[in-house]
């Protein structure tokens, strides 16, 4: 009896793995066979295309501006006598219309004149001495048109512009020398401090150092070729050859804060170089440009072989110019010379 259940069992186990066998058979049949079936319908309607996309491009790129610049300007001592305030600071900005400075209790008022004051400008003085106080006190907003000659209007707007700096008024009708420190242009820049409160100064010594001139300015490596124009800020630059040419600009230029903090360490000054005028171009996948026999890059567009330009790349797409309208999709992978 023990032995036919033995018998019986081991027939069960034999017939489970026929059948166990016979499963797998089958089923690797239908492995074999799903392996060669045909993709599904989305993937074999996947096309060999790409859209191609227009945008514009302005080809914008970090630069490095060089500054040329002039031998260092300095502030002096507007008269002598002991230095009892001064306010001075490397970094600092030193503002026209303002006092920074007080000689024997004193203040000076700082002006930035084209040429420094040298006289006491006496009832019937006239020059361009005169002319170059009227035009920074109508700019300064105390004078409301310009004179080459001293007159009553010049010195009230005078008087005004001293009384609230505390600085010396007029007297006998001339417009003291002694009242003023020159300064060579309206927020310049200290870069050294030469003398401290309580010393003992006098007229013309220097008093501070001050950022040189800008004399040119240009990009440190040799720009891309089209017009192009230097960025700063919220300021835009035209530039010639790399260079910024206008004396206007540079006057511009010289004025941002950017600049004039290079300017007292001589430092470059780091800035974007872009076209000046936008183009459009054309995205298109690398994987669509090919090689034509000359050497020129090309793709298939719209079915036809088409030369481009390629003007840069950027996360993995390559940017083009068509000669003519863009096509509307290239043929990704196309032969080398893409016939």
């Amino acid at each position: 009896m023990r032995r036919k259940t033995v018998l019986g069992l081991l027939a069960g186990v034999g017939v489970l793995a026929i059948g166990f066998i016979g499963g797998f058979a089958a089923n690797a049949g239908g492995f074999a066979a799903s392996w060669n079936k045909p993709p599904p319908p989305l993937l074999a309607s996947a096309s060999a295309d790409a859209p191609v996309v227009t945008r514009q491009y302005d080809d914008a790129q970090p630069v490095t501006l060089q500054l040329r610049l002039g031998p260092d300007r300095v502030l002096q001592a507007p008269r002598s006598g002991r230095l009892t305030s001064f306010n001075c600071a490397v970094g600092q900005a030193l503002d026209s219309g303002k006092s920074h400075l007080s000689v024997d209790g004193a203040p000076a008022v700082s002006l930035a004149t084209k040429q420094p004051p040298w006289r006491d400008l006496g009832s019937r003085a006239a020059g361009k001495d005169v002319l170059d106080l009227s035009r920074e006190l109508v700019r300064l907003g105390y004078l409301e048109a310009t004179t080459s000659a001293n007159s009553e209007l010049l010195r009230a707007a005078w008087n005004e512009l001293a009384g609230a700096r505390g600085a010396a008024h007029t007297w006998n009708k001339t417009i003291p020398f002694s009242g003023v420190a020159w300064l060579p242009a309206d927020g310049i820049t200290v870069t050294a401090c030469d003398v401290a409160v309580g010393a003992q100064v006098t007229r013309g010594q220097r008093l501070a150092k001050l950022a040189p001139a800008l004399l040119g300015a240009a990009l440190a490596e040799p720009p891309p070729s089209g017009d192009r124009v230097l960025v700063i800020g919220d300021q835009e630059f035209a530039l010639t050859d790399g260079a910024i040419a206008d004396k206007a600009d540079l006057a511009r230029l010289a004025a941002l804060a950017e600049v004039q903090r290079a300017l007292a360490g001589n430092l470059p000054v780091a800035g974007t170089s872009k076209l000046a005028q936008p183009i459009t171009i054309s995205v298109v996948p690398p994987a669509a440009v090919g090689i034509a026999a000359d050497g020129a890059a090309c793709v298939i567009g719209d079915a036809t072989p088409r030369p481009v330009q390629v003007v840069g790349s950027q996360l993995g797409q390559t940017l083009v110019v068509f000669d003519g309208a863009p096509p509307t999709t290239v043929t990704l992978n196309p032969s080398p010379s893409c016939t």
